[in-house]
């Protein structure tokens, strides 16, 4: 029974990893990239317009009892706000489908049906007057930086401006902004902190295989933390990474587990509390970026995002040197007084 129920929690453990490891959405992730609001001309109290992962998403906040539309790229209706704070969605619009993805027509397909000359097919996508949307004049489009930055400048320089039409209670309004590069930032604080926490780990899984397990609590933490801080307060519209949540979830489950079978014989045993770090592993290289980006698209403070991910990253790290010990490792014998065959079927009778 034991061994079963060991052998379900590795196999679960792994089986979440790889479910949570791809986005179901196209979520803001550490960018260089800032795209500002500079102007709306004329001036209206009526809608509010933010920018919401660095260059990620537009976010519309419209006054109850106006009506806001919003154009596509092709001058077709795109988006719309009811007075009553209904927001709908033209199914219609070329626009509605290239804005499921950050890269536009090189990552999702217009469905044939869609044209800016097909009459509108609006669906409700949320309510209370507030939506985000991945939109396309706000970001640069391509992966490759923008032949007027200069990536050894050392400072912030200006990409594009850009215009967002708006229709507000039949009057046209212009959202006007600036998109601006920044340098990488430098990663040896991040760096610093990851060995630190790595070693500590693999310090304390050297001297005592159970103590291990506070490093990855701490990793835990660490990423619970800034999943929680990258999905709390998020507008309707706007994606976030379900696996940045779902991981810290994984490995915490592995610890409790592993707390659960603490002492007992055997390699899958020994093997949970070290696993229980992977998916902080894993978790750490899809915020990679962070290390280096000056844009870390959470409430928290980028610095502080940035430390944490460095601290899961350490977590995770000493976690694959503590499971790569416990293979390479002799076996541990019984505890003194352990009866080797509890648990068996096999009866002897002398």
């Amino acid at each position: 029974m034991r061994r079963r129920v060991v052998t379900t929690a590795l196999l679960t453990g792994c089986a979440l990893v790889l479910a949570a490891a791809p986005a179901s959405a196209d979520p803001a992730g550490p960018t260089n990239y800032t795209s500002q609001v500079t102007g709306i001309e004329p001036p209206t109290d009526t809608i509010a317009v933010a920018i919401r992962g660095g260059d990620a998403f537009v976010e519309l906040t419209v006054a109850p009892g106006t009506t806001a539309e919003v154009e596509g790229y092709d001058g077709e209706p795109y988006l719309r706000v009811l007075p009553d704070g209904t927001v709908e969605r033209n199914e219609a619009s070329p626009a509605r489908w290239l804005n499921d993805a950050r890269y536009g027509a090189e990552e999702t397909t217009v469905p044939p049906e869609a044209s800016a000359d097909a009459p509108p097919r609006w669906e409700q996508v949320a309510g209370g007057g507030t939506y985000a949307w991945h939109d396309h004049r706000i970001h640069w489009m391509v992966p490759t930086l923008p032949g007027s930055v200069d990536p050894t400048g050392g400072e912030s320089q200006p990409v594009t401006s850009w215009e967002l039409p708006v229709t507000v209670d039949e009057t046209p309004v212009t959202v006007s902004g600036e998109l601006t590069w920044s340098p990488p930032v430098s990663p040896l604080p991040a760096l610093a902190v990851v060995v630190l926490v790595a070693a500590l780990g693999v310090i304390s899984a050297l001297r005592h295989p159970a103590a291990s397990l506070a490093t990855t609590v701490l990793g835990v933490v660490a990423a619970g933390t800034v999943g929680l801080a990258g999905a709390l307060g998020l507008p309707p519209g706007a994606d976030a990474d379900p696996a940045l949540l779902v991981l810290p979830v994984v490995s915490a489950a592995l610890v409790v587990v592993a707390v659960v079978v603490r002492g007992r014989p055997g390699l899958g045993a020994q093997l949970i509390g070290p696993l229980a770090g992977v998916p902080l592993l894993v978790w750490s290289v899809l915020l990679l970026r962070a290390l280096t980006a000056p844009v870390v698209p959470t409430a928290l403070p980028d610095v502080v995002a940035r430390l944490l991910v460095a601290v899961a990253l350490g977590a995770g790290l000493a976690a694959l040197v503590a499971a790569v010990r416990a293979v390479l490792a002799p076996p541990v014998p019984p505890a003194p007084g352990d009866d080797p065959v509890a648990g068996s079927s096999d009866v002897v009778v002398g």
